[in-house]
């Protein structure tokens, strides 16, 4: 372990003694690799609390339409028109944990995070 690994680990301990405590009970394996949060002695983990929209095309639509009747003024259509929702959340996910060593691999996409978040909701 080089120098730069072992500072970045002392600031981090102290950051530690500081924070919120996470209770073992909400301790669960990493979504990515299956692995604990502490497999590679890392000391740090992501608690991920994804949300994913649908957008609502048809209000999109409308909201469009309205602006386009007030000579194309967005902003005043914003405030003039209905408040719709233009998207909605199809079913909350619950958090996830992601190990130190899984969050920094960059070949990991952001929809597959989401789809094993929404399998293991289920199971």
């Amino acid at each position: 372990m080089d120098q730069a690994e072992q500072d970045r680990r002392s600031r981090i301990r102290k950051e530690v003694d500081a924070m919120q405590g996470f209770k073992q009970l909400e301790f669960q394996p990493c979504l990515l690799c299956g692995r604990g949060m502490a497999h590679n002695q890392d000391l740090d983990f992501y608690r991920v609390r994804l949300e994913r929209f649908l957008i609502d095309y048809a209000k999109v639509q409308q909201q469009a339409g309205f602006e386009m009747s007030l000579g194309g003024a967005a902003a005043l259509g914003q405030i003039l028109g209905p408040d719709h929702d233009l998207a909605k959340e199809p079913s909350p996910q619950s958090p996830f944990l992601i190990c130190g060593q899984c969050a920094m691999d960059k070949k990991t996409p952001l929809a597959l995070l989401s789809e094993r978040s929404v399998a293991r909701d289920e199971d």
